[in-house]
């Protein structure tokens, strides 16, 4: 009932004849299509009306109770529009979206990560908060520093030139800089968001290095689901997902809504390394035999792959180039940091092998994702 008396309430537009005004119309009516929106729009084109409303400039738009927005004559239209839908987004539909957090350091790394989190929250219609946590400088007061850190925010975000069909790509966007230390901040505010997209870097001479102090600490205890991606070449997104089984499928839970979302080819393999099918793998998939079934929507393809023990990081790669996975599913045991399939202390070196996005679930997400459906249920 609350949304549907939020939905009600109709947007003003107040303009009348020119050509930036119907460019606006158009679009505006456009977007809050592609977005599910079913907001009325009251135009408003009677000019005595526009001076009785005090408007400044047009065209301008006034999002229920909230201050009159105005696109003056200096300003790019596409950037008004942009600004509106972004006003529009946070006022009627935040809440109801999906929240990505990008943790930045301004780095080239997180340039091209920044380019994968703005195409995924675009396909899954999601919020993106881009966040720079940052330490005291002594050199300059506090409030000089902010100015700083929200100069280089706004230019991390606004860096790149986007055409008129990419204009939308992330629209609803937060930005934020707060002081503190970034692995610590980011764990504890992990519970607030439905994913996390951050990237990783290269050590020495060039070569890939996974972990960052703040990379490890978020992969270990985040409380959602963390995509790390390597450094290099630019991602695309996520259209083949390989979830290489354990004897348990606990983290699952809390990512399905994302491949859902996606419209992505599940891909579930069993390395099978002991020359037969566990007993523990057929029992897990009878627990999860929605994912296999007929009248699932899904592209689920199930396959129990033989592979002699030795080889298994081989056997994994071929799979990874011959179905052009672009992202890997890895689960967080409770003992060690991406202990997976049916072997320990493999993950980390299987990692320096792939050059794709990787996904980290937590075993503990299951009991949390589990809750919050309960939860849901009763409410």
């Amino acid at each position: 009932m609350k949304a549907n008396f939020l939905m009600a309430v109709p947007l003003k537009i107040y303009g009348k004849g020119s050509n930036k005004y119907n460019y606006f119309k158009y679009h505006l009516h456009s977007q809050l299509t592609k977005y599910g929106l079913d907001i009325p729009v009251k135009e408003v084109n009677d000019l005595d009306d526009i001076i009785a409303s005090g408007v400044e400039a047009i065209p301008a738009i006034k999002i229920k109770n909230f201050p009159m927005m105005a696109c003056n004559p200096q300003q790019n239209i596409n950037d008004f529009l942009k600004e509106s839908m972004e006003k529009i987004m946070q006022v009627y539909k935040s809440d109801q979206m999906k929240k990505i957090l990008f943790p930045t350091d301004f780095s080239d790394a997180s340039k091209r990560a920044f380019e994968y989190a703005k195409k995924i929250a675009h396909k899954i219609n999601a919020t993106l908060t881009v966040v720079n946590y940052y330490r005291p400088n002594m050199d300059m007061t506090p409030a000089m520093h902010q100015n700083q850190i929200a100069k280089r925010i706004d230019g991390f975000v606004s860096n790149d030139v986007m055409d008129r069909e990419s204009l939308f790509e992330a629209v609803h966007l937060n930005r934020e800089y707060i002081l503190g230390f970034a692995g610590e901040e980011i764990v504890n505010r992990s519970n607030e968001f439905d994913l996390i997209i951050m990237p990783t870097s290269r050590g020495l001479h060039g070569s890939k290095k996974w972990f960052g102090s703040v990379s490890k600490e978020v992969a270990e205890n985040a409380e959602c689901p963390v995509i790390l991606l390597p450094p290099g070449d630019k991602f695309e997104g996520a259209n083949n997902v390989l979830y290489p089984l354990k004897e348990e499928m606990k983290g699952f839970d809390s990512i399905e809504w994302f491949i859902d979302e996606m419209s992505a080819t599940l891909h579930v393999v069993h390395f099978d390394t002991k020359g037969q099918h566990s007993p523990m793998i057929q029992e897990m998939l009878g627990q999860h035999s929605n994912l296999l079934s007929s009248d699932n929507d899904w592209n689920v393809i199930y396959e129990n792959q033989k592979c002699q023990s030795d080889q298994l990081l081989t056997c994994l790669s071929n799979y990874i180039n011959e179905k052009e996975i672009d992202l890997l599913i890895l689960e967080k045991g409770k003992e060690h940091l991406f202990e997976f399939l049916l072997h320990k202390s493999i993950s980390e070196k299987m990692l320096d092998r792939v050059d794709i996005p990787v996904i980290v679930l937590h075993e503990e997400l299951y009991e949390s994702t589990q809750n919050q459906r309960m939860k849901s249920e009763k409410a």
